[in-house]
């Protein structure tokens, strides 16, 4: 029979190993110890994932919205070869492509994406605004119609339908679809200024004018709104109101070029001349090229008697607009002044009173910006 001090023995002899056993296992710098860590990460190079479809439709997206078109095209190519049916994809390249002018490529992909999927509403509306774009009116017209067919629901079809009309001048059908649109969505300011400006064009002025107050209550800070409502106002003999609205829209956006046209051309009916041409300078600098404009300009450079000026600017008029016949009909009369001043042949009594005629066929014949 073994003893108890054997037994001590014996077990402090096991403690004393294990501790060693311990002590070296965890060494400082032992090689065992980075071999047992590695153990649970093996250092094999890791397998290259392959992109799915989504992925590159996910990048495509992406870089089409930094504009990297090339590479977006590119990623949109990759996702539709490794999953040629889906119809949404070939609607994403169809605009991409329609953007950079490339039609035919997208009524191609229009074209597959509708064969996939039949009643895919974005390719019918989309493939719409191409047809517009090649001037196809009632292939445009059909699409639109089968759009809303898919989507009754949907109010932007429906508007989309009437910037169709408006290249066809069909005014009423535009207000017919605008009306339509805003019986969906009434809270849509840009549908109301959209009627106004039909129904400013077709001289229905107490409708545009409601119409461009509810667009201005809606949205305050629509600059344009101010500016299309001035030119009505004007055309209406209401001046005071005209150029306030001018006013209000520069207050807004001091860099809408169009505000100054309209607040120049009322200033120079209102025989402002000073002023109107300040702000057709001011105009400019911003980059319009309004054809009017540069007439109205000639119109005062004529006047002071500045026919090189007036003949540059009666130039410019035409070649931004070569159906301008008052700019025609004045280059002739800057023309013959130049040509005459010298000998000093100009009549200047004649001269205001063709600027006093000119104005008079100018006025009430504002139109809104589109």
């Amino acid at each position: 029979m073994v003893s108890q001090s054997k037994i001590r023995q014996l077990w402090l002899v096991f403690c004393l190993a294990t501790v060693g056993l311990a002590v070296l296992f965890h060494q400082p710098g032992d090689p065992r110890v980075k071999w047992r860590s590695n153990f649970a990460r093996p250092t094999e190079p890791k397998l290259q994932i392959e992109k799915s479809a989504r992925d590159y439709y996910v990048n495509a997206v992406a870089r089409e919205s930094k504009g990297d078109l090339d590479q977006a095209l590119a990623d949109y190519d990759e996702s539709l070869r490794l999953d040629p049916a889906n119809a949404d994809v070939y609607v994403r390249r169809a605009v991409l492509r329609h953007s950079r002018g490339d039609f035919e490529k997208a009524l191609s992909d229009y074209a597959e994406a509708i064969r996939i999927d039949p009643r895919n509403f974005y390719a019918f509306v989309n493939r719409a605004r191409t047809w517009q774009a090649k001037e196809e009116w009632d292939k445009a017209a059909d699409d639109y119609g089968m759009a809303i067919e898919i989507n009754p629901n949907s109010d932007s079809a429906v508007a989309a339908r009437a910037t169709l009309w408006q290249q066809t001048e069909d005014t009423d059908q535009a207000i017919d679809d605008l009306s339509q649109a805003i019986r969906m969505n009434p809270q849509a300011s840009d549908y109301y200024f959209r009627r106004a400006y039909f129904r400013h064009v077709k001289g229905e002025s107490e409708s545009a004018l409601q119409d461009y107050a509810e667009a201005i209550r809606l949205d305050p800070a629509n600059a344009q709104a101010y500016v299309n409502r001035a030119a009505l106002r004007q055309s209406d003999g209401d001046v005071e109101n005209a150029l306030g609205d001018c006013d209000q829209a520069i207050r807004l956006n001091p860099r809408l070029a169009l505000a100054y046209v309209a607040r120049a051309t009322i200033r120079y009916g209102q025989r402002e001349f000073d002023l109107a041409l300040e702000d057709f300078e001011q105009a400019f600098r911003l980059g319009s090229e309004e054809p009017a404009a540069y007439y109205a300009r000639g119109i005062i450079w004529f006047s002071k008697g500045k026919f090189d000026d007036a003949l540059a600017d009666f130039e410019r008029a035409v070649q931004l607009n070569p159906k301008h016949s008052a700019a025609n009909v004045m280059r002739g009369f800057a023309q013959f002044a130049k040509d005459k001043a010298s000998n000093s042949e100009v009549d200047s009594d004649g001269t205001e009173d063709t600027v006093r005629k000119l104005q008079s066929q100018d006025a009430g014949q504002s139109e809104p910006d589109r």
